[in-house]
């Protein structure tokens, strides 16, 4: 897997989104697949959580979203109308200090319109996010603690008022 982004092994697939009434083409949902060379065509189901195990799921997500940009604006250059592109981050990715950096150089070097991606979250990476943020903030109280009763603990105490249970 390390390889295959050098290799160019991972493509877009691109699902059309229609408007339940009208039968419009109103978007895509960009979808990764890896073309292994002896496996064949993986769906994501079949490499994500490997990648994320591996540290690789940035670097994936970042190319999906270069290439998700790169063909929306060459369907626009070609005189498509413009629709909407969708992708999925993983939850590590959504996690990254430099995700809003990658996502406003990318545009700008592809000169697509930011109303024209849109970067959905699962309901389950949502609820990931919400455990990993409160996850910080206790391990960051247990830190806190841990540090107030060495500091306590190491101070003299002259009268039983600085004393605390």
């Amino acid at each position: 897997m390390r390889n295959a982004l050098d290799n160019q092994e991972f493509v877009l697939h691109d699902q059309p989104q229609i408007h339940n009434v009208s039968g419009a083409l109103i978007g895509f949902e960009a979808s990764i697949r890896w073309e292994h060379p002896r496996l064949g065509l993986l769906a994501p189901g079949r490499f994500i959580r490997l990648a994320e195990e591996n540290g690789l799921i940035t670097q994936i997500g970042e190319w999906v979203i270069s290439e998700a940009c790169i063909q929306n604006k060459k369907w626009q250059d070609a005189g498509m109308a413009p629709v909407k592109i969708s992708l999925n981050l993983s939850t590590q990715q959504f996690l990254t200090r430099n995700l809003i950096s990658h996502v406003e150089e990318v545009l700008e070097l592809t000169a697509l319109n930011p109303k024209y991606l849109v970067i959905e979250i699962t309901e389950n990476m949502a609820m990931e996010c919400e455990y990993s943020i409160v996850r910080g903030m206790l391990d960051s109280q247990r830190l806190f603690r841990r540090w107030a009763s060495r500091v306590k603990s190491s101070r003299p105490t002259k009268s039983k008022e600085y004393r605390t249970s």
